[in-house]
């Protein structure tokens, strides 16, 4: 990247960062163990004396020179972090880092941290900005669904269903991830993204027959009885009582006119089954 100076300088900022944490507590931990400090109720000179032998004594005199040389080597550090450009997200992040300890001790950050900051992140939006993701290819896009007929319509559904499913249980597979989140979620490899895509993609083809299925009116019973049965577990899941109710009078409408359907051609209803048929066959017993 255009940042490589910049990025290299991550693991020595962090060494630095984390050996200045490490100097500090060795300063308090030396300087608490050298309670009591010298009396201030003396005179100054004789407290100036007794304090600079009593530092040097208890080592903290040689504490704080530690953690100061530690400090003069992490600002020398972010100061160059400050200078350099960023023009990636990990160069971002360094800088960021950098802001964010100089905040947690409530001390100003280096020099030229801020303005070289606000710029960078500019030029990198602006530059994400320019760069047009490649279109992926769209599935439903492809297909006539208008044109289809209802039956047509549920075969696609079906088919894409069966399928999708099918790439969403090889995206689990260890072939398809490098690792497994702490969550037990994959992080997918290229082969994993592809499948998760075509499962994806493949969902977006079953909703999309199942809206041009409820988006039509059926023409004769059997475009009905396809219509339900493809709307049916959606709809339901969906949890929309609405939905659910205006789904169960187009139930109710498809049973009665199933029924007279059946009385029309002579069939008897299955409730009529031991009891005198309106058809005319008399009393049906079961067997």
């Amino acid at each position: 990247s255009g940042d490589a100076n910049l990025i290299a300088l991550a693991p020595e900022w962090e060494a630095a960062r984390d050996l200045y944490a490490q100097r500090i507590q060795e300063q308090i931990a030396v300087s608490d163990a050298a309670q009591p400090r010298p009396s201030r109720d003396q005179p100054h000179a004789d407290w100036a004396r007794q304090a600079a032998e009593w530092r040097e004594r208890t080592g903290v005199e040689a504490a704080e020179e530690a953690s100061a040389e530690a400090l003069n080597e992490l600002c020398e550090i972010e100061d160059r972090i400050a200078e350099l450009p960023a023009a990636s997200l990990a160069g971002l992040r360094l800088k960021a880092l950098v802001a964010q300890r100089n905040d947690d001790i409530d001390v100003a950050w280096p020099e030229n941290l801020g303005p070289g900051f606000a710029r960078d992140v500019l030029a990198f939006t602006e530059t994400q900005a320019d760069r047009q993701a490649p279109i992926a290819p769209n599935l439903v896009g492809m297909l006539d669904l208008a044109s289809a007929s209802m039956g047509e319509l549920q075969s696609i559904r079906d088919a894409a269903e069966r399928v999708g499913s099918v790439a969403y249980v090889h995206a689990w597979s260890p072939r398809c991830r490098d690792r497994v989140n702490a969550s037990g979620a994959p992080h997918f490899n290229a082969a994993g993204k592809l499948v998760q895509w075509v499962g994806d993609a493949l969902t977006a083809v079953e909703t999309a027959a199942e809206d041009e299925a409820r988006r039509r009116t059926p023409e004769g019973q059997d475009d009905r009885e396809t219509r339900l049965s493809m709307l049916a577990v959606s709809t339901i899941d969906n949890g929309d009582p609405a939905a659910t109710e205006a789904l169960a009078r187009e139930l109710l409408a498809h049973v009665e006119a199933e029924r007279v359907k059946r009385r029309w051609n002579g069939t008897p209803d299955r409730r009529a089954i031991g009891t005198p048929s309106q058809a005319g066959y008399g009393t049906v017993r079961l067997s």
